[in-house]
Parts: C-alpha cells; structure tokens; sequence
C-alpha cells in the first residue's frame, strides 16, 4: 500500500555519522529489534526486562540494552545471567527429583529385583519438553545481541556481485560501498549485510545515483520499502554512498515512527500476554513432568505388589526375602500420596493452563485492535506490531501446549489410580502425550503465523484496491483539472488582453484628467482674471458714469457759458459796431 506524507513533526536534529549509510534514526529501532529478540528468548526476568524496555522511553530502552558491544553486561544481561542461573538452579532440582524419585523405588526394586517389570533407574522425564521449563534459560540466552534481521539468499548475493564488477569503475565511493556490503553478509550479531541491502542494490542495478523526485512514485516506493524493512527488523538506513535518498529516508522516518507509535497500547498488551503465556505454560509442564514421575512410581508400586502376589501364589515358601506387612503398608503409605499428589497437580495444571489461555486471548484481542489501527490509517496489518506479531504466535502456542500438558497430567492421575493391568498403559500414553506438546506448539504457531500472513496480504490487497482507486481518482481529477487549466488559460489570456486594454484606457484617463485638471487650473485662473477685470469693468463703468454726469454737467456749463459768450461777443460785435459807428461819425 502506497502511503501518503502525514503532517507530522519532524525528527530531532540528529548528525550524520554514518560512512556508507546515513546514521540518522537508526539507534532506537536497533534497540527495539535486540530487546525484541531478548523477549523471545530469554526466561521470566529477560522477559520482564525487555517488557520494561519496550514499554518505555527510547532513553529508557537505550539504557536497558547498554553497550552493544558488551549487552552481556546490561541490564538484559544481567536480568539473562539471573535466568540461566535459575536454569541451572532448576537443572541441579531435577536431578534431585530423578534421585529422589530413584531412591524412593529403590526398596521396591530390591525385593523384587526378578521382575522384568522393575526399572533399576528412574527416567529423566520431561528432557524433551525442556523448552516449556526453566532449563530452555540456560542455553537460549546466547542469542542476546542478535537483532533479528534477514539474511539474503545466495543467489540474491550471487547476483549483486555480478552488478558489482559491471559497475566497478564507475564510482569510487559505490565501489567502496559495495565491497564493504559483500564483505558483511551473514554478520551473526547487530549490524551486517541484509537481505533488503541486497534487494535494494538489485533493483537499482548498483546504488542510487540521483535523488527521486519528491510524492513520484518511485519516491513512495522507497519510502514504503525502508519502513519494510524496519518492520521486520532490517534496521539499518539503506547504503546511500552519495546520500541521494536523504529526502525518501526522512518521511519514511516520520511515517515509521508515527505508524509503530500508534500501535503501542496494543504491542504492550500482546508482549505481557506472551510472558503470562510462557510463565503459564512452564508451570503446567511442570506440573505434567512431576505427575508422570508419581505415575510412574505408583506403577513400581503396583509391579512390585503384582510380582509377590504372583511369586507367593505360585511358591509360598520362596527362599527369597518375602516382604512383611510393614512393607505392605509402607507400599499402601506410599500409593496414596503419590495418588494425591497427582490429584492437586491435575488441579494446579488446569488453573496454568486457564491462564495461559486468558493471556492467548488477550494477545489475540490486541491483535485485532492492532489491525483495526493500521486499517484506519491505510497501513499494512500487522506491520506496526512488529516483534509482539511473534508474540502472539508464542502466546497462542503456549496456551495450546498448557493445554496439552494439562490433558497429559490427567492421563498421569488416570495412570495412578489405575490397577496394574492398566497402569502401565495410562503411563504410556501420559508420556506420549507429554511428547507431543512441542508438536502442538509448533502447530499452533505455525497456524497463528499463517493466519498473520493471510491478515497481512489481505490488508494488502485492500490497501492496494484503495490506491488503485485512488489513483482513477486522481487521473480523472488530473484530466478534469487540465481542462479546467486550459479554460483557465484562455479566461487569463482574455482577461489579460481585458486588463491591457482597461490599462491603456487607465491611463488614457488619467492623462485627459491631468489635461482637465490643467484646464480646470486655467479656467480658474480665467474666472478670477475674469472677477478681477469685471471688478475692474465696474469700476470703471462707475466712474465712467460719474464721468459722464460730470461731463454732462460741465458741457451744460460749458454750453450755458458758451450761450454766455456768445450773447457777449454778439454784444461785443454790437457795440464794437456801434463804437466804430461813432468813431466813424466821429471820423465823419
């Protein structure tokens, strides 16, 4: 399933350290990988341990695994190093059972020695359902410092060798890169060459040589193959010599840790059920081992009874040691506990097996709350589970061999109150039900880890039809869009052909109202001009006018002094007349 970028916060700032991969993120997911396989190894205190770590902070899951290189020293193996001393507390107890057991028929034995039916040494029972016992601790502690990641196959390795010399020349830096991955296949501890370093080498025919562009197809591929292989414990960041997938390596980051965050309740839950599974389980086979071992002695027993009562019928006088009826009751003392030992580890067994099944079914409930998780957010089942995916197996497998171990210890309490005829018979068949508890176990997980595959694949599928419908989706959005873009297009062309000409005519606007505003300016500057010369008009009209009253009033005057004048220069004419008149008589 192709998983789109969540909106998520980015990773601490982190230096890379890293000489052919890039180091960033990849500490706490090798941690949870070694604790992983610390759970699934180790006893009851590794166990709880790895539990605490798991659980915890990635500061709190670094402190518990400690130094890589001395992990035997930590906190996981030091609580490995108390389980294997349990282990071998629990190996010198069974010795001491088997003695105590072989000294318990040892006077049985004895008096009748003859029989064919008398064991001269008790079984070891239970050597091989040592996996559901506290002896598994002692030597399954070794593994602790495997991370768990995958080995390539040889043909796979075959194969990028090939590569390998063809590109040989090409990149200094990718053939060092190279020689060093080949170099490291099957490193038995942390680290190393895997199976996806490989895978990735062969589907891009060497290294990445250019980085993929960002939400491309190839781009989410990548993403979607590092969270894979993180899942499965692959930890390492992929060999990217020249860095080029820093950008698909950061969102797979983002993306891994918000995807396995999301499913930690249900992890929680799942890897206690294992441990409660396991605790259950070993304590129902121990149950089962010790009521063959009292089967087994009822049925000494009762040989034993059976052979006296067969030798004195036939020889009452046998020179042999008869037992006395001390002896008798002593045999008699001696069925009843073992009868009643029986009887309270039926009763014990059951309530293990009861608990182990609680705890199955509290794994399988997680599980399905798990699934429901990576449903809703379009991730594949099971993914974000991780190491608790096994933890189911082993918590379902567990309850079926507490179950098996229960029906077996029944069979034993049947074997021991059985009469002889049917003892041996019963006991038989207890011990071969006790073998085939590794069977059912094995059966369980395997159906369990088929039923995860199938889950897984179906998700897939789901996931894959959701993104193929996604996909339709998207191209035919993508069409739609083009043609939207298109009319778009031409709507900008119109609308920018619009806007020039609208511009244009802006700005044809603004020069013509500069030039009425100019106008405008004249005409005001006219009008007042105008004001000024109509106020200087007025005034001159009124002086005209009073001008002209004057002027009126002086040519009257001036008319009347002129009628004046004239009266008097015709005056004057006259009496120059008549003086020259006279002086012309006087003349005369």
């Amino acid at each position: 399933m192709i998983q789109a970028p969540q909106a998520l916060a980015a990773p601490a700032p982190e230096d890379d350290t890293g000489y052919t991969r890039n180091s960033v993120g990849e500490s706490p997911r090798r941690d949870r990988c070694l604790a992983g396989v610390a759970l699934h190894v180790g006893g009851p205190q590794m166990k709880a341990k790895a539990i605490e770590a798991l659980t915890g902070t990635d500061a709190q899951l670094r402190e518990a695994v400690g130094d890589i290189g001395w992990i035997g020293y930590g906190p996981l193996g030091t609580a490995g190093t108390a389980d294997a001393d349990d282990g071998n507390a629990y190996r010198v107890a069974i010795d001491r059972r088997t003695e105590e057991l072989d000294e318990a028929n040892k006077p049985y034995r004895e008096s009748a020695w003859a029989s064919d039916d008398m064991e001269w040494h008790a079984p070891e029972f239970g050597e091989d359902v040592n996996y559901f016992t506290a002896l598994n601790q002692v030597q399954l502690v070794s593994p602790l410092g495997w991370d768990g990641h995958s080995e390539a196959s040889d043909e796979a390795i075959a194969r990028a060798r090939v590569i390998t010399d063809e590109n040989e020349g090409k990149d200094s830096w990718n053939d060092a890169a190279a020689s060093d991955m080949l170099r490291d296949v099957g490193y038995g501890y942390s680290g190393g060459t895997t199976s996806s370093d490989i895978a990735s080498y062969l589907r891009r025919g060497g290294y990445a040589t250019e980085a993929p562009a960002e939400d491309s197809p190839e781009y989410r591929v990548d993403v979607e193959d590092l969270k894979q292989a993180w899942a499965a414990c692959d930890y390492q960041n992929p060999i990217d010599p020249r860095r080029k997938l820093n950008a698909p390596l950061m969102t797979a980051m983002v993306e891994w840790e918000s995807e396995y965050a999301g499913q930690a309740p249900q992890r929680a839950a799942v890897i206690q059920a294992e441990a409660d599974a396991a605790a259950a389980t070993q304590a129902a086979t121990d149950d089962m081992v010790e009521a063959i071992r009292q089967a087994w002695i009822v049925e000494q027993i009762l040989s034993w009874r059976k052979y006296w009562q067969d030798e004195l019928a036939n020889d009452p006088e046998t020179i042999f040691e008869k037992p006395d009826q001390t002896f008798y009751d002593k045999a008699t003392a001696d069925l009843s506990a073992a009868r009643t030992k029986v009887a309270a580890l039926v009763v014990s067994a059951k309530a293990q097996a009861g608990k182990a099944a609680t705890a199955a079914q509290k794994a399988a409930t997680a599980q399905q709350e798990a699934w429901a998780v990576a449903d809703s957010a379009h991730v594949p089942r099971g993914r974000g589970l991780m190491y608790a995916q096994q933890s189911v197996q082993v918590a379902r497998a567990s309850a079926a061999a507490a179950t098996a171990a229960s029906k077996a210890t029944e069979t034993a309490l049947s074997a021991a109150d059985a009469t002889v005829a049917n003892a041996d018979a019963l006991l038989a068949k207890a011990q071969t039900d006790s073998h085939a508890i590794s069977t059912e176990f094995r059966r369980v997980a395997a159906e369990e880890a088929a039923a995860q595959a199938k889950a897984a694949a179906d998700s897939a599928e789901t996931n894959a039809s959701a993104a193929a419908d996604s996909a339709k989706t998207a191209k035919d959005a993508r069409t739609t869009a083009e043609q939207k873009r298109d009319k778009a297009e031409t709507a900008a062309a119109t609308a920018a052909s619009q806007r020039a000409k609208a511009q244009t005519e802006k700005a044809n606007a603004a020069a013509s109202r500069a030039t009425a505003a100019t106008e405008r300016a004249k005409a005001q500057e006219a009008e007042q001009r105008a004001t000024t010369q109509q106020t200087t008009a007025s005034s001159a009209d009124t002086a005209a006018e009073t001008a002209k009253t004057d002027a009126t009033a002086k040519r009257k005057v001036a008319t009347e002094k002129a009628k004046a004048a004239q009266t008097a220069r015709e005056k004057a004419v006259v009496a120059l007349q008549a003086k020259q008149a006279v002086a012309a008589r006087a003349a005369a």
